[in-house]
């Protein structure tokens, strides 16, 4: 080739390089020492490598991969154009850079973060929370319940009001669902950097069913006193106002000033119960985001097959009561049988068959009774349970979304920046850095481009500015998402230890009287002359027995909200 066409294919080869060793954020003296060590032999020079090597090099530096080179051909013979006085400002650029060492990541300032694996740490004042009282009472606790309902007119719907009950205080308010649906609307806005536990989703249809307001009243209860263990949502005053205020016109004036309030647009707008943000970038958060992803994506699945299991095993226990009831029922059918032969015939009568069959009829009928409490503790400690903890995933899951997003809308900012003020510095045009003229005619313009990083802080000051706010925002959510994150794993062991208790202590209940039942079974089955004390009142069925409420849509298969 030419003398032009070299020196274009150069020019070409280090504007790749600008565009993605300086432009991708990455370290050009570790880039150079990379080069070197591919091809020992001059491997810095760029001229001994063709562009489709330096295209794979570069993949292979930034990716960690080995480059696929022809090693028969390390030096690649070149025309040899030496014009030193034509040498590019982009080359000076590399040899200036070469002469920096390069360090482990150490803690940076605003202009030197690259990439997550740098730290930075910052601590900034933001609005401070009033404290409440709930704040002060570590044992405070909401209770849900007492559904009333409250007909329509010509105009109006109909609806169901729960009574809010808040100890040791002793507060009683009454809320419909609309209500608990706002306040976490409300506390969704005002603190998107908090992970606020979700609520059932609005429903129509079955909404007046008792085992839907059942099931709905322990959600809400679930909601509101997860809202309690976050220092932040009980502070706020309209949570307070939720629990406290007991005037309905009040309490609905109280919701239109939350609706004039708008989410905040600054984190100095942020509130936070000390009145202080942290804010935190460093390859420790980094790498705790990527597993605490990893394991909300690989837990989610595992809670919706717990739900599943859990309204298979009330499929089950239904099944094997209504079994129970129907043998009970048989063996009712053969004492009668028994009963009316022992009546018609004389001869022959044996009363102890009679005994023996009505004393299995109240046996299996109970025993079927059981089960049904069986229902009853599953669907309150494990398809309950699951659900809530299923749905706990989705606030999660956005919170660690949120950060990706901030993290890439950063990193892509800065880099685009970086290359922008690297590739400005080397051409060493001052006047186009929308630096203000004042303050450029007091500078020395020669001593400015002796300082690269000097010069860094002053270009283009309102995409710099912007920039550091990008930063600040991602630190701010990133901090944020582990603290979070952590209180709610932390939360989640708490709930676990708390339900699974009430749930062993059910069916040690429910498995006691069981015993018992049989244990005096065995006494009576032993001892004939025993066996008439096991009948407590004649023959008994299925409609001797109060069955409880479960959701018929559930126990079709159905999911049912």
């Amino acid at each position: 080739m030419d003398e032009q066409e070299f020196l274009a294919l150069r020019e070409q080869k280090q504007q790749f390089l600008i565009n993605e060793i300086i432009g991708g954020g990455h370290d050009p003296a570790q880039f150079k020492e990379y080069l070197d060590n591919l091809k020992p032999d001059g491997g810095s020079n760029v001229d001994v490598w063709t562009m489709d090597e330096l295209v794979e090099v570069v993949k292979c530096f930034t990716t960690g991969e080995q480059p696929n080179l022809n090693t028969e051909n390390q030096q690649q013979e070149q025309p040899s154009y030496n014009h030193p006085e034509e040498e590019t400002k982009v080359e000076e650029h590399f040899k200036q850079e070469e002469q920096i060492p390069f360090e482990k990541p150490k803690p940076r300032t605003m202009s030197e973060i690259k990439n997550e694996d740098d730290t930075y740490v910052r601590c900034v004042k933001c609005q401070a929370v009033n404290r409440s009282p709930l704040n002060d009472e570590t044992d405070a606790e909401i209770y849900v319940g007492d559904p009333e309902l409250i007909k329509g007119g010509l105009f109006t719907p109909s609806y169901i009001v729960y009574k809010v009950t808040t100890k040791p205080f002793m507060w009683i308010v009454k809320r419909r669902f609309s209500d608990f649906f706002w306040l976490r609307a409300h506390l969704t806005k005002m603190y998107p950097n908090l992970m606020i536990p979700p609520i059932p989703k609005k429903k129509n249809k079955g909404k007046f069913e008792n085992e839907f307001i059942s099931r709905r009243m322990a959600f809400l209860e679930k909601f509101m006193n997860s809202c309690l263990q976050n220092e932040e949502l009980k502070a706020d005053q309209f949570f307070l106002a939720f629990v406290q205020m007991d005037d309905e016109k009040k309490w609905k004036a109280k919701t239109k000033v939350g609706d004039s309030l708008k989410r905040p647009a600054k984190l100095e707008e942020t509130e936070k119960l000390d009145g202080e943000m942290v804010m935190k970038i460093g390859p420790d958060l980094k790498e705790f985001a990527q597993h605490a992803t990893e394991f909300v994506y690989q837990s989610e699945p595992l809670y919706k097959k717990m739900r599943k299991f859990s309204k298979q095993l009330l499929l089950d226990f239904d099944q094997i009561s209504n079994t129970l009831f129907n043998m009970g029922e048989c063996f009712g059918q053969m004492y009668q049988v028994s009963n009316n032969f022992n009546k018609h015939s004389p001869m022959g009568q044996n009363y102890m068959l009679d005994d023996i069959y009505l004393t299995l009829n109240n046996l299996m009928v109970s025993w079927g009774e059981q089960m049904l409490g069986e229902m009853k503790i599953v669907q309150q400690g494990l398809s309950n349970f699951f659900k809530y903890s299923h749905s706990e995933f989705e606030p999660m899951r956005e919170a660690l979304k949120q950060r990706t997003t901030l993290a890439t809308e950063f990193m892509k900012f800065k880099r685009a920046l970086d290359a922008k003020k690297e590739k400005s510095f080397v051409l060493g045009e001052v006047s186009k850095w929308d630096i203000p003229s004042d303050k450029l005619k007091q500078m020395n313009q020669a001593d400015l481009l002796k300082d690269k990083e000097y010069a860094f802080t002053l270009m283009f000051p309102k995409e710099t500015a912007q920039e550091h706010d990008m930063r600040d925002k991602f630190a701010y959510f990133n901090f944020e998402t582990f603290s979070e994150f952590s209180a709610g794993i932390s939360k989640k062991c708490k709930d676990y230890l708390k339900n699974f208790q009430q749930f062993a202590k059910d069916q040690s209940e429910n498995l006691s009287s069981v015993h018992i039942h049989w244990a005096d079974g065995l006494a009576h089955f032993a001892d004939a002359n025993l066996l008439g004390q096991l009948k407590t009142g004649g023959l008994k069925d299925r409609t001797n027995v109060a069955k409880p409420e479960f959701d018929e849509k559930l126990l079709a298969g159905a999911d049912a909200d």
